[in-house]
């Protein structure tokens, strides 16, 4: 993501040089409280920071074997990270941003064995003149989270607004019923 640089305010001369986005599905809570419970987003956090941590030490180097320390060749050199001059070691490490996604809002759609029948499709919000479009509507594609699907249901939504018939490459790949 490092084209992304220019967009952010950093100072030229001693910004980051790189961006990444290191992602990955979180195992949810054993309980997930509810909203009047304030300390949990802070447990949320503290689990991924641990867990950030946990990746740039024990597995990082795969995917950048360049990061390692000069001093013991199989170490991530925490001096990597941006921060503040003359901040140490894993002290860098609270200066990058990382997050739960534990809001409702955030969490995604998956799709499961045998969810697929319960998607509407474009045209069957059931509210006269509601087309329903993205990638999680039933659009035979039925893969949330890619550009795919959410392009294949815009097409199907502008078909339903334009009262038109074509068909869509990949919109019969599974049955309509």
């Amino acid at each position: 993501m490092t084209h992304l640089l220019p967009a952010e305010n950093w100072p030229r001369a001693d910004g980051p040089k790189q961006i990444a986005y290191i992602c990955g599905v979180m195992k949810d809570a054993d309980l997930i409280p509810d909203s009047s419970v304030i300390g949990f987003p802070k447990e949320q956090n503290d689990r991924v920071y641990a867990s950030m941590k946990d990746y740039l030490t024990n597995n990082s180097l795969y995917l950048w074997p360049s990061l390692a320390s000069a001093g013991d060749p199989a170490a991530f050199d925490w001096a990597n990270l941006h921060a503040p001059e003359g901040t140490a070691d894993t002290d860098r490490l609270p200066w990058q941003y990382w997050r739960a996604n534990i809001d409702p809002s955030e969490r995604y759609l998956l799709a499961v064995a045998g969810s697929t029948r319960h998607r509407l499709r474009a045209d069957e919000s059931g509210i006269a003149n509601l087309v329903l479009t993205g990638d999680w509507i039933r659009n035979g594609f039925n893969t949330p989270g890619c550009i795919e699907s959410a392009v294949l249901s815009g097409r199907q939504a502008a078909r339903c607004v334009l009262a038109t018939e074509p068909e869509f490459i990949g919109e019969t790949d599974f049955p309509k019923n």
